[in-house]
């Protein structure tokens, strides 16, 4: 369970002001600190937040016995026999909290659920690799890390000339959205887009801007409730129509890959 417990610690951590609410006393009637918790208080913490579902507590609790299918020192000790059927459970529990932890990154500092494929982040590069998947979104990452404020983003994309990116805003839902595309297939194809139903999606204004392919291109946006302000390899673009949706900074952000893999580096959200 060291693995679960470290990896809700560090939820606990990225989420510490909204968190220190439900921190338990301790006998001197003073708030814990976070290295003072231990591990039950953690899950009624996680609880709290809606990291975990409600009723994962009491199916804890009762499979605790179950931990002697990898201890089974513990069994000897308690001369309690656990069988197959009960390590049979044990081990699908595991396999249902690690693939429920699959679902998330953690990213600047920052938690990020993923809605479809495998992106791959490595934190030493400050790298994103968003994979080709089998569904139209291919790797999709959303993100309610930056909500109440306007947010500045700035990264290196390195996409081939069959690939593009978009970036989510306004994510009401994974089928319904706003999005900006930088497109490696054709100059004339990045803009904003709409989202109404799943995989099913329509421009709203296009810019013209060739990318460069194989090599980075240093993106900046500049996101508010007013405007968007967007510059690539330091030129600003200029958006003729201004008929694109503006940034609600109440709903989440994300971004996602079509048609190829590509690669986001040194992404910085502020």
């Amino acid at each position: 369970m060291s693995i679960l417990e470290g990896i809700l610690t560090k939820l606990i951590e990225i989420n510490l002001s909204s968190a220190k609410q439900y921190f338990p006393k301790n006998k001197r009637g003073q708030q814990k600190k976070l290295e003072d918790l231990v591990f039950d208080e953690k899950i009624a913490i996680a609880k709290k937040l809606k990291f975990i579902e409600k009723e994962y507590y009491e199916i804890f609790q009762k499979m605790k016995n179950f931990r002697n299918y990898m201890h089974p020192y513990t069994e000897l000790k308690g001369g309690e026999k656990i069988d197959l059927g009960a390590s049979q459970i044990s081990l699908g529990i595991l396999n249902h909290i690690l693939n429920t932890l699959g679902e998330l990154r953690f990213i600047q500092g920052q938690v990020w659920n993923v809605v479809s494929g495998e992106p791959v982040y490595e934190s030493s590069s400050d790298t994103i690799d968003f994979r080709r998947g089998n569904t139209r979104t291919d790797s999709f990452i959303v993100t309610k890390g930056f909500l109440g404020k306007n947010i500045n983003i700035s990264f290196d994309l390195v996409l081939s000339n069959s690939g593009l990116l978009n970036l989510v805003y306004n994510h009401e839902q994974d089928s319904t959205f706003n999005m900006l595309r930088f497109d490696g297939r054709n100059e004339n194809d990045n803009g904003f887009l709409f989202c109404k139903h799943y995989a099913e999606w329509d421009y709203v204004e296009k810019f013209k801007y060739k990318l460069k392919i194989n090599i980075p291109n240093k993106i900046v946006i500049n996101c508010t409730t007013k405007e968007f302000i967007l510059k690539i390899n330091d030129e600003e673009i200029k958006f003729t129509d201004n008929k694109y949706p503006k940034f609600n900074r109440n709903l989440p952000i994300g971004f996602f890959n079509e048609l190829a893999s590509l690669t986001v580096k040194k992404l910085k959200i502020g």
